[in-house]
Formats: structure tokens, C-alpha cells, sequence
């Protein structure tokens, strides 16, 4: 289940393999959304935002003894406030730092995933010269796009 607010996002997300897709501008129920998909909540949830409202509608969407991955920047200072009792029956909460695995074992994996065209790194990716990093950035935090790669003059 992949939600955002940018229908184009949730477009490649649906692309890339998500059943369902739900675009929270549309709703202030994403939680009730999610869990009318899998009545006994979630497994494992992302938030790939880092937003006080994201970290707690994912933590709220997990089942009994879900896992929630914080991925997403948060502001230094940030905090986001918690059903403990929710927690209190398994759940887990974790910080993943640079994809939080062995790089020495991972990004070869990755890179193999891309060769057999099973990570379409291409659809996720958005290419601008250095000199346009302004604009990169501002597509950026519009939501345009999900990930700007600045490629350095040859």
C-alpha cells in the first residue's frame, strides 16, 4: 500500500508493483483507509517523509506486532506523539540510516536487481546538470519528482 499526496507518485508506485494506492490530500482517514485493506494492520510500514503526521499514521496503521521504519529526514527537534498503549503489545519502532544493511553486500545486490530489470531505478530518478540544482531542489520539495540525481560537468 503506497500512500502520498502526488497522484503522479502514487501512479509509479502502483507501476512498480503497490495493489493499492491512496492519496491522503484526498482524506484525513489514511489510517481507516489502510486498515479497511488489511483489517489486522500492517507488518511492516515506511515513512519516507519524516513527518510528525506520517510517523504517526504509520505507526498507527501496524498490527499488534508490526515494524515501522523511519527512512524519511525529520527536522532536528522534531517529535511526534504516540499511542503508547499501541506500542505496548509489540510493536517496533526503527530508525534506518543509509539503508541501515551492508553496503558491501547490498549496493552489488541492487546493482544486480538494475541489470535484470528488477529495480527500475530509471522511473525513480530525475537527471539535472549541476548548474541546475536549484531547480532540483525545487522540484524536490514540490513533490514533482522523487529522487534528483546532479550530474557534474564532464
Amino acid at each position: 500500500i503506497a500512500v502520498d499526496l502526488n497522484d503522479e507518485k502514487l501512479a509509479i508506485a502502483r507501476e512498480l508493483g503497490a495493489t493499492h494506492v491512496i492519496n491522503s490530500n484526498v482524506t484525513d482517514e489514511t489510517v481507516n483507509r489502510v486498515n479497511r485493506i488489511s483489517a489486522k494492520g500492517m507488518d511492516y510500514a515506511l515513512d519516507c517523509v519524516g513527518l510528525p503526521a506520517t510517523t504517526r499514521e504509520a505507526v498507527d496503521s501496524l498490527n499488534a506486532n508490526g515494524v515501522f521504519g523511519l527512512v524519511g529526514q525529520p527536522k532536528s527537534g522534531s517529535e511526534v506523539r504516540l499511542d503508547m498503549f499501541g506500542i505496548h503489545f509489540g510493536k517496533t519502532l526503527k530508525g534506518v540510516l543509509g539503508c541501515d544493511g551492508d553496503s558491501k553486500t547490498f549496493i552489488p545486490e541492487l546493482v544486480e536487481y538494475y541489470r535484470r530489470g528488477e529495480f527500475p531505478l530509471d522511473k525513480l530518478i530525475t537527471r539535472y546538470p549541476m548548474e541546475q540544482i536549484e531547480q532540483a531542489i525545487r522540484d524536490l520539495e514540490s513533490g514533482k519528482i522523487i529522487k534528483p540525481v546532479l550530474i557534474p560537468p564532464a
